[in-house]
């Protein structure tokens, strides 16, 4: 049965809780049989900020379709300095490059579907600078511990509504 996630406020706290610090999710995520080939990120959008343009918001969908644990070390583009998470009810004024960022660190559980929307946790890109691309987008690159990358594109839009 498919797990699906939807990370509004407390909700996400809590699970990242037990998914981050469960030796359970990490042993699992550990191990590597190539089930990074299951993750799937999509409906990637990035948004920059109206009133500081040298940063975006980014949201997505991540889904493990694997029957093992996957664990996300690490988020990269080529439009942006420095990725972070960011939760909606946080403001983001600097580069923030603190030891808890949740993206260098985070369990996917097996058979699972997690959303990073506005209203809650999502990630934040520093320096963004739009580069020029087709159709308006950029590639993302998703990290995972002994596992392949996973790149997919994020659609760029205008303003943050």
């Amino acid at each position: 049965m498919k797990k699906t996630f939807h990370y509004p406020a407390l909700t996400l706290t809590a699970s990242l809780i037990i998914t981050v610090f469960s030796p359970a999710a990490l042993a699992d995520a550990s191990k590597s049989d190539g089930s990074a080939q299951n993750i799937i990120v999509k409906d990637g959008v990035l948004v920059p900020f109206t009133n500081n343009p040298s940063m975006a918001q980014g949201f997505f969908i991540i889904e493990n379709k694997s029957p093992k644990d996957m664990l996300l070390q690490g988020i990269s583009a080529p439009s942006c300095n420095h990725i972070s998470a960011n939760h909606s009810d946080d403001v983001q004024l600097s580069d923030q490059t603190g030891g808890d960022d949740i993206f260098k660190h985070l369990a996917i559980p097996h058979e699972s579907v997690m959303v990073f929307p506005k209203e809650g946790y999502h990630l934040i890109c520093y320096g963004f600078k739009l580069l020029p691309t087709k159709q308006g987008n950029s590639p993302f690159t998703f990290h995972f511990r002994e596992g392949p990358d996973v790149t997919t594109n994020f659609t760029f839009k205008n303003k943050s509504k």
